[in-house]
C-alpha cells in the first residue's frame, strides 16, 4: 500500500530530471545542471551554478532557479522570453511555448515572451502560491485555493476561476485540470477527445495532463485515465501500488512503490521499454521519451535517441539539492547525508533508501586508528567516503593520516560538519604532544589545511583571538624596518614575485617549516574581521608581505585615505589607493599626490566614467592618462578617446588612444541599430563574439550571429 509519505518522499526527487524538446536535463546535487540532446545547454556563456530547481518547455527552453531567487534561461528568445535578467525573489518557474513565469516570494507573478493571447497579463495577481504555463495560457493557484487564468484556454476560463478548495494543478495543451481537497478532479478547455471528463473520479492524490489525455493517481496507487486512447495510453486499470504517475504526449508511465516502472500508450520509439527498470524514484515523460532517476543518483533513459537525448548512463550524482544545514542534522542522527535515509548493515552501513554507503558510527576499531602509522595511513588512503574521512581529521592517532583524510576531503556537506573541530587543530599549540608527533612540517601542514576548510561565519568569529595570535608569530617589531622604493610592479605581480622569492630562499635552505609557517599566517590573516588588529598589523607588522595584505581587508575608507596620502612607503600608497572606492578622492589622488605608484593604482581603481575622463584628460602624470584612457568605455566615449588620440601632449598616450580607436570598433544589432554592448557598457571583440556563436541585443533582445551584425564606423 502506497503512503503519504511514500509520495512524499518521493515528490523531493521529481523535476531533477526532465525530458525537454529532443534533449534531456538533470539538476545535480551540487546545484549544477547537466544535459544531453540537441539542445546544449550553457553554450551562450550563461552561469548555470547555484540552482535550486530547473523547468523545460516544449519550444527547447530551459531555465533554472538560483538559491539567490534570480533565474537563469537558455533556449529561444525570439519574444523576449529570455529576459529573465532583473527578476528577484524567484520562488517557482513556469515555461509555456514561447513565456516563462515567475512567482515572487510576495506572492506577486512575473511573466515575459510572448504575450499574443494575453498569457503574460499577470500584473495584478496576488498571493499566489503555486504558477502553471503550458502552450498560450497561464494559471495561478492561489492560497485560498482558488484559480486565477490568463491566455487562451478555447473553453472555460471563467469557468476555472469560480473553482474552490484546490491544492493542485495541472496544464495539458488546451484544458487545465485542478485537484481538491476532498480528492475530486475538476478540468476546463478543450474536450473533444474527453480529456476533461473527471467529474467521477475520486480518492485522487496526484494529477498528470498533456496533450489530449489526462491521467489521475488514486490514493490506493491505482490509475485512472480519461481523454484519447488512440495508441493506448488510457490503458491502466491494471497498474497497482504507483506512487507517482507522468503523462507523455502519447504515452502513460507510472512509478512503482517497488521502484519498477510501467508505461502503456505508442511504442513506436521504445518509450514504454521501461520493463527492466529498477530501483527508480523519478520518472518524466515525454514526447518520444521517458527518463529515469535513479536512487544512487543515477538515470535511465528510453525512446528516441536521434539526437543524443537518451545518453545519460554516465550521469552521476543527480538528485535534488538539500540544505547544508539539513545534511548536517542527518549525520548528527545517523542518517545518510545523500537523501536523509535509514543507514542499515554492517560494518560498512549503507543507506536503506539510496544505497550509497556512509560512516558507521558504532564502528569501535576501524584500520585507520591503528597505533601503526604504515597501516593506518594504507587504511586512509584506501578511504572512498567522505563521511568516514571528516571522522578521521578528528580522531586518527596519526598527523599523517589526518593530514591525507583532510587532503582527501572534498564534500562540502561532510567538511561543514566538521567546522569545529578543524578550527580545534588550528587552535591546539600542542597537537604534536597530543598526537606523540615531534613532525613539526606536517602538524604546520595540518593546520594549514585545516585553516582553509573552515568557512562558517560563526566559527571564524569565534577564532578571531586565534588568528591574531598565528599572524603576530611573525612579527618582531624590534627589528627595523627598512625603507623600500617601488619597484613599479603592478600589485598582483609585485606580491607574486615576493611570495616565489620567499619560497623558493626558503626550499633552498631546507627551511620547509618556515615555508608553511607563513603560509599559515597568511590563511589566518584571511580569515580576520578584527579591523583594529587588520589596521595594526598593516601599519606595525614586521613582515612587508603581512603589512599589505592587511591592507586589502581593512574596510575603514578614511584609514586607506590617510594612508594614501601620508605614508613614507610608496606600497603602502599604492595598496590604500588600490582598496579606496571613493572616485572623486581616487580622482585627486590620480592627478596630486607626489606618489607615483598611487597615482597610477587610483586610476586603475576608478569606476565612474566620469571622473575616468576628467583624469584621462587632465591628469599631468601620462602613465595616469594611459591607465585612465584604458579604462573609458568604448561605445559611450568614444568621441574622449578620439579627442586624446588627437590632442594629448605625450605621444605615448595619443598612440594607445589610436590602437583603441582602430582596434575597438563595435557590432551594430541589425534590429535596433544600438551597439552590442555588455553590462559593464563594453562591447565583445570580435574573437568573443565568435566564441559565443550568437548574442542578444541588451536593448530590443533580438538575438544576432556574427555574420548579421553591422560594424560601426
Amino acid at each position: 500500500m502506497v503512503t503519504n509519505e511514500d509520495r512524499e518522499r518521493l515528490a523531493k526527487y521529481q523535476g531533477c530530471l526532465l525530458v525537454g524538446n529532443d534533449y534531456t536535463v538533470g539538476l545535480k546535487s551540487d546545484g549544477t545542471i547537466i544535459n544531453t540532446g540537441e539542445h546544449q545547454i550553457g553554450g551562450y556563456g550563461f552561469d548555470w551554478r547555484d540552482l535550486i530547481a530547473i523547468y523545460v518547455s516544449c519550444d527547447g527552453n530551459t531555465a533554472g532557479l538560483r538559491k539567490d531567487g534570480t533565474v537563469v534561461v537558455d533556449g529561444s528568445n525570439s519574444s523576449g522570453q529570455g529576459n529573465t535578467q532583473s527578476w528577484r525573489d524567484i520562488t517557482s518557474v513556469s515555461l509555456g511555448f514561447s513565456h516563462i513565469v515567475g512567482l515572487k516570494s510576495d506572492g506577486t507573478v512575473l511573466a515575459v515572451g510572448d504575450n499574443e493571447y494575453g498569457q503574460c497579463d499577470t500584473q495584478d495577481w496576488r498571493d499566489v502560491v503555486a504558477i502553471f504555463a503550458n502552450s498560450y495560457h497561464t494559471v495561478g493557484l492561489k492560497a485560498n485555493g482558488t484559480v486565477v487564468v490568463v491566455g487562451n484556454i478555447l473553453n472555460g476560463r471563467s469557468e476555472a476561476q469560480h473553482w474552490t478548495d484546490i491544492i493542485s494543478i495541472s496544464v495539458g495543451l488546451f484544458h487545465i485540470v485542478g485537484l481538491k481537497t476532498d480528492g475530486t478532479v475538476v478540468a476546463v478547455g478543450d474536450n473533444k477527445d474527453g480529456q476533461c471528463d473527471t467529474q467521477n473520479w475520486r480518492n485522487v492524490v496526484a494529477i498528470s495532463a498533456n496533450i489530449l489525455h489526462t491521467v489521475g493517481l488514486k490514493s490506493d496507487g491505482t490509475v485512472v485515465t480519461t481523454g484519447s486512447n488512440e495508441y493506448g495510453q488510457c490503458n491502466t486499470r491494471k497498474w497497482r501500488d504507483i506512487a507517482s504517475v507522468s503523462a507523455g504526449n502519447w504515452h502513460t508511465v507510472g512509478l512503482k512503490l517497488n521502484g519498477k516502472v510501467v508505461a502503456t500508450g505508442i511504442n513506436m520509439h521504445g518509450q514504454c521499454k521501461t520493463k527492466k527498470w529498477r530501483d527508480i524514484i523519478a520518472i518524466s515523460a515525454g514526447g518520444y521519451n521517458t527518463v529515469g532517476l535513479k536512487a544512487d543518483g543515477t538515470a535511465v533513459a528510453c525512446g528516441s535517441n536521434k539526437k543524443g537525448q537518451c545518453d545519460v548512463h554516465e550521469w552521476r550524482d543527480i538528485g535534488p539539492v538539500f540544505p547544508v544545514k539539513m545534511r548536517q542534522q542527518w549525520a548528527q542522527q545517523g542518517l545518510c547525508i545523500y537523501c536523509g535515509g535509514e543507514m542499515v548493515g554492517t560494518p560498512t552501513k549503507k543507506c536503506g533508501f539510496c544505497g550509497r554507503e556512509s560512516a558507521d558510527t558504532e564502528l569501535t576499531n576501524p584500520a585507520w586508528m591503528s597505533l601503526d602509522k604504515e597501516k593506518a595511513l594504507e587504511a586512509v588512503r584506501q578511504e572512498r567516503v567522505q563521511v568516514r574521512l571528516a571522522r578521521i581529521v578528528g580522531q586518527a592517532p596519526h598527523v599523517n593520516v589526518r593530514l591525507v583524510a583532510l587532503n582527501k576531503l572534498n564534500d562540502e556537506y561532510a567538511i561543514a560538519g566538521i567546522q569545529s573541530v578543524l578550527a580545534e587543530i588550528v587552535a591546539d599549540n600542542n597537537l604534536g604532544t597530543k598526537l606523540h608527533s615531534d613532525d613539526k612540517i606536517n602538524i604546520t601542514k595540518l593546520r594549514l589545511e585545516a585553516i582553509r576548510a573552515i568557512s562558517d561565519p560563526t566559527v571564524i568569529a569565534g577564532m578571531q583571538s586565534v588568528l591574531i595570535s598565528i599572524v603576530a608569530q611573525g612579527d618582531d617589531r624590534t627589528k627595523p624596518r627598512p625603507k623600500k622604493p617601488h619597484t613599479g610592479l603592478t600589485l598582483d605581480l609585485a606580491a607574486g614575485i615576493k611570495s616565489i622569492i620567499e619560497n623558493h630562499d626558503a626550499s633552498r635552505d631546507g627551511d620547509r617549516e618556515h615555508t608553511y609557517s607563513v603560509l599559515l599566517r597568511r590563511e589566518a590573516l584571511e580569515k580576520i574581521t578584527d579591523q583594529a588588529a587588520l589596521e595594526d598589523f598593516a601599519l606595525n607588522h614586521s613582515d612587508d608581505d603581512m603589512r599589505y595584505r592587511a591592507m586589502g581587508q581593512i574596510e575603514s575608507q578614511a584609514f586607506l585615505i590617510d594612508i594614501a596620502w601620508n605614508s613614507e612607503d610608496d606600497f603602502m600608497r599604492d595598496y590604500a589607493a588600490h582598496y579606496i572606492k571613493d572616485n572623486a578622492v581616487l580622482a585627486d589622488i590620480a592627478k596630486t599626490n607626489t606618489s607615483s605608484a598611487a597615482r597610477r593604482s587610483a586610476a586603475s581603481s576608478l569606476t565612474d566614467q566620469a571622473f575616468i575622463e576628467d583624469v584621462a584628460l587632465t591628469a599631468n602624470d601620462p602613465e595616469v592618462r594611459a591607465f585612465a584612457l584604458s579604462k573609458l568605455a568604448e561605445w559611450s566615449k568614444r568621441s574622449v578617446i578620439r579627442t586624446i588620440a588627437e590632442n594629448d601632449p605625450s605621444e605615448y598616450v595619443r598612440d594607445r588612444a589610436c590602437k583603441r580607436l582602430e582596434n575597438e570598433t563595435p557590432y551594430l544589432c541589425p534590429s535596433c541599430g544600438k551597439a552590442m554592448l555588455m553590462e559593464d557598457n563594453n562591447f565583445p571583440t570580435p574573437d568573443l563574439y565568435k566564441k559565443m556563436r550568437k548574442v542578444d541585443c541588451p536593448s530590443c533582445g533580438h538575438r544576432c550571429t556574427m555574420n548579421e551584425m553591422v560594424k560601426a564606423d
